[in-house]
């Protein structure tokens, strides 16, 4: 029977820290529905990477880990703003909690603000629950306790999870089945199905089922073999309620349609025996990717916008490529732009 190949850590990781940062309001309501009661989400979370990063640097051993932090106005008029930090753990790891503990510590010592710290526990060991940090030396005690979202509890409600307008539902159900089918294509391949018919007719948003799809594609990892069949599903799903999107396959296809246009741009840079036609191919290629997605993004672009793109780095054509995914318009990529400056070429 074929089986799925291993997810990478890193990709892993990636897929949580987007997806928690894109659909943070949905994860609350969802794991912690007093907590989304209290905050105040007319207002967009400010996230806090860098500061995150000062942090948390001394604090890893091995495999870095993905930790999340919002800031969200409260919504009983305080002035105050609530931290939210989120600790996503895929394996035991003895000190964890402690290492809560000192992230809490930090984090309230630095902002003197409010901070719930919540962990998402996505290991596969059932007993392992990891909720609270205690010491006593001698009379002098300390008790921490911090709510866990364990992904095994849900084992056997996946009906219940299904069946949940909360689209932070799916991404459970896709991080359960990669935790369960033992590598078993089959189970996989009908989660990856049945989570695609339901973005299709739960009339969630253009970022939602992007955010969804995205952790979906890195979560479970399948055959090539197998991505055939997911191709029709897609196909198959024209003309629902669904927002046109930009799914890996479809992302694939632009690749491998311009795939021949830069090889034969490094082609003609080899046959001149120069590196600058090499490395023009590169990015020309890079640049006619970038606009395509751009276009499936935000609409037919203006020139200028065109010419912006055209003027960008490799590095600055990679970055916008990261940023992209998340773009609901034209807006979006003026601001990226304002945000980026052009590099001196």
């Amino acid at each position: 029977m074929p089986r799925a190949t291993r997810t990478n850590h890193s990709d892993a990781d990636s897929a949580w820290k987007q997806v928690l940062q894109v659909l943070l309001p949905d994860f609350l309501a969802l794991v912690h529905p007093a907590l989304h009661a209290a905050l105040d989400w007319s207002q967009p979370a400010t996230f806090l990477d860098k500061e995150l990063q000062a942090i948390t640097r001394q604090g890893r051993k091995g495999r870095r880990a993905v930790d999340v932090l919002a800031s969200v106005r409260r919504n009983d008029g305080a002035k105050q703003w609530v931290l939210v930090h989120v600790d996503v753990q895929g394996r035991f790891q003895e000190d964890f909690a402690r290492r809560m503990f000192t992230y809490h510590a930090r984090l309230i010592d630095r902002y003197e603000q409010p901070v719930v710290s919540l962990a998402v526990l996505t290991d596969g060991q059932t007993t392992w629950r990891s909720d609270a940090y205690e010491h006593d030396y001698w009379g002098c005690a300390v008790t921490f306790r911090y709510p866990i979202v364990k992904v095994l509890d849900w084992r056997g409600r996946e009906d219940e999870l299904a069946s949940m307008a909360n689209p932070f539902a799916q991404v459970l159900l896709a991080q359960l089945a990669a935790l369960t089918s033992r590598g078993q294509v089959e189970p996989l391949a009908a989660t990856w199905i049945a989570i695609l018919r339901r973005l299709a007719l739960a009339g969630y948003t253009y970022e939602q089922i992007s955010a969804v799809l995205t952790f979906l594609d890195r979560a479970i990892t399948l055959p090539e073999a197998v991505e055939a069949r997911i191709e029709a599903e897609l196909a198959e799903l024209e003309g629902t309620s669904m927002p046109q999107l930009m799914s890996r396959w479809e992302a694939r296809a632009i690749e491998r349609g311009l795939q021949q246009g830069l090889q034969q741009g490094l082609q003609q840079g080899l046959q001149q025996g120069e590196e600058q036609g090499r490395e023009q191919g590169r990015e020309q290629g890079q640049q006619a990717l970038i606009l395509l997605l751009l276009e499936q993004q935000c609409g037919p672009l203006p020139d200028e916008a065109v010419a912006r793109v055209r003027d960008l780095s490799l590095e600055q054509l990679a970055d916008l490529g990261r940023a992209l995914l998340r773009f609901a318009g034209p807006a979006d990529l003026a601001d990226w732009f304002a945000a980026h400056p052009a590099s001196p070429r």
